[in-house]
């Protein structure tokens, strides 16, 4: 009975990766994963609100729409270490990353593993057992959290936003010598992003 759940992991899995390079763009594809398991999450409450259910069918095709979160997560780790830049002087310069400087990455994506692990932790204790079969409260933390969760997104992607055009503005204000100068300061630098005018966010 996973078979189809597993096959729409696949599929997302794949998907997301395919999208995302094609259009440029995570937070929005991380959101079109989001969604289907916000919907599924309610559907599984309006069907079986109290363990008792409603529509069997319903039910199963809302435990299949969650599968596509898996595909979000994927893309979050994506998201942590992409970067976009049309200057070819830099080294790897056709990777893409978010993040700059070794021990930045290193920390944020431990940060979010750790993250990660302990909300499945804390996750399984809004399952309580004198809620049992219905466990309403499991199935409302699971859309409140993934819609903060997409309120997250948005702000990301208009910080990043904000951080591209202070980038483009400080660069404006350079002439060419100042840029090229700059350039052969920060190649082999390994400085942070936030230290790097040239860095260009990802969405």
């Amino acid at each position: 009975m996973s078979a189809p759940s597993g096959a729409i992991g696949v599929v997302f899995v794949i998907g997301t990766g395919y999208f995302s390079d094609k259009w440029r763009d995570r937070s929005t594809v991380m959101l079109i994963c989001i969604i289907p398991t916000i919907l599924g999450a309610g559907l599984m409450i309006g069907l079986d609100p109290n363990g008792v259910p409603k529509n069997k069918a319903g039910l199963l095709a809302a435990s299949f729409m969650t599968g596509t979160f898996g595909a979000a997560f994927m893309l979050l780790l994506a998201w942590n270490a992409s970067y976009v830049t049309p200057l070819v002087w830099l080294p790897s310069s056709n990777t893409r990353r978010n993040i700059a400087g070794h021990t930045k990455k290193v920390t944020i994506n431990a940060l979010t593993l750790i993250s990660f692990a302990t909300g499945n932790i804390l996750g399984t204790q809004t399952f309580q057992a004198k809620q049992a079969p219905g466990y309403i409260s499991g199935k409302i933390s699971i859309i409140a959290t993934l819609a903060a969760l997409c309120f997250v997104i948005l702000a990301l992607r208009w910080y990043n936003d904000m951080l591209n055009k202070k980038n483009a503005k400080t660069l404006a204000g350079m002439s060419e010598e100042e840029k090229e100068e700059m350039k052969g300061k920060m190649a082999f630098a390994d400085q942070t992003d936030r230290k790097n005018p040239f860095f260009v966010y990802t969405h």
